[in-house]
């Protein structure tokens, strides 16, 4: 925590990822101004360091299941997924020597009719071929839902950058 005149005025957290022993991720991160940013960047590269990290992965709260990048472009349009930070934020970053190692993309949801119409072929062809297709179960929904997401999140996400499984209760919460 940055403290300025007695008052916290920032924060930032490190931790070692488990599944990756020579990378740590800096977290949590809010400043008012490089200078704090700068300071609060040091104090989590030098705690990592001390503790064996070689590479320091940011913004990552953790590990990718929570907070884990910044927004960069200038676009208006929110989603409720993607990132939420102050603009000044990537370049506190840049300023202390990080860059850029992965790049994501969030397209709009509009069209969804006409994406239903174009794939009723395909759900018909595995329907056909002994696939179901049901929606979630609303009244059920952790009980009956949410360990097969979890199942299905597991496969479909271990080769990305810098995965991290976490337990079915983790998952949960």
């Amino acid at each position: 925590v940055a403290f300025e005149n007695g008052q916290p005025v920032g924060r930032i957290g490190a931790s070692r990822l488990p599944s990756h022993a020579e990378t740590g991720a800096i977290g949590f991160f809010e400043a008012p101004n490089a200078a704090t940013a700068g300071a609060l960047l040091l104090a989590a590269e030098t705690w990592l360091k001390e503790r064996g990290v070689k590479l320091a992965v940011g913004p990552m709260a953790l590990n990718t299941w929570f907070s884990y990048r910044f927004r960069t472009d200038e676009h208006d349009l929110k989603f409720a997924w993607e990132p939420n930070n102050p603009k000044e934020y990537p370049g506190y970053f840049t300023a202390n020597g990080y860059t850029e190692a992965e790049a994501y993309h969030s397209p709009a949801a509009e069209g969804l009719s006409a994406y239903a119409e174009r794939t009723y072929e395909s759900l018909k062809r595995l329907s056909g071929e002994g696939f179901r297709f049901r929606p979630f179960d609303g009244a059920k929904f952790l009980e009956k839902e949410v360990p097969i997401l979890y199942e299905l999140s597991q496969v479909a996400f271990q080769n990305n950058y810098l995965f991290e499984p976490i337990s079915f209760e983790f998952f949960r919460e």
